[in-house]
């Protein structure tokens, strides 16, 4: 899973070789011989975590829509609103995970009407 923009491999500097004391060349093993790695520990912790966090959340509003047999349907389209909400008004989407997390029931609909409105 690509996680952040690759990185030149600092092992073999981008060539995919590596050459070993013997002087025998072989592939390079942090990139596989690729040439590129996802990126330093610190940048590929964090967005470990923001994708957890996502996870997390989307996974929350996957199962209030499954509680509500009515509102089953419209998962797809209230991911995809809390998605445009987070790019046009992250204030607003913030209380919308709030209300995802407390588990309220209509908070799938109105995430489904949103991405009408704003599709």
């Amino acid at each position: 899973m690509k996680l952040v923009k690759p990185i030149t491999c600092r092992k073999c500097k981008g060539s995919g070789t590596f050459v070993r004391a013997s002087g025998m060349p072989d592939n390079c093993w942090p990139c596989l011989g690729a040439g590129v790695v996802e990126g330093d520990k610190p940048t590929l912790a964090q967005a470990k975590a923001a994708q957890a966090e996502h996870d997390r959340i989307y996974g929350a509003l996957r199962d209030l829509a499954r509680a509500d047999k009515k509102v089953t349907y419209m998962i797809n389209m209230a991911s995809d609103g809390l998605y445009i909400l987070q790019a046009k008004e992250p204030e607003r989407a913030a209380k919308a995970i709030a209300s995802i997390q407390a588990g309220h029931p209509g908070v799938v609909k109105a995430l489904a009407e949103y991405y009408k409105a704003n599709h």
